[in-house]
């Protein structure tokens, strides 16, 4: 369907310009704004908060024999949720790395 599109407004640029490689280029600009307008979804967004699960989050990179550091242990909030900043790390954690190779 939008290759018909493209291919009818092509002809019908090709009529009107008497330089083909500028008839394409037109016709590309407008292809690519046609699907940009076209392709846009709802405004709003609805937000069930019935699937929320408080999960723990763990960001950071391991690179093999470098020592470990820099690594954010935080949780999860709903989405609406007032977040108080005191309570996103976990400060207090208790954290083991297993190779689960080794045991």
């Amino acid at each position: 369907m939008i290759i018909k599109i493209y291919n009818f407004i092509l002809k019908k640029l090709n009529k009107l310009c008497f330089a083909t490689s500028l008839a394409k280029k037109s016709s590309l600009i407008l292809f690519i704004s046609f699907m940009y307008f076209t392709s846009c979804g709802k405004t709003s967004v609805s937000i069930d908060d019935s699937t929320y699960e408080p999960k723990i989050v763990i960001a950071g990179l391991l690179f093999p024999d470098k020592p470990v550091s820099n690594i954010k242990i935080t949780r999860n909030f709903s989405v609406g949720s007032e977040i108080n900043k005191n309570e996103i790390n976990l400060r207090d954690a208790i954290v083991s790395i297993t190779d689960l190779q080794s045991g």
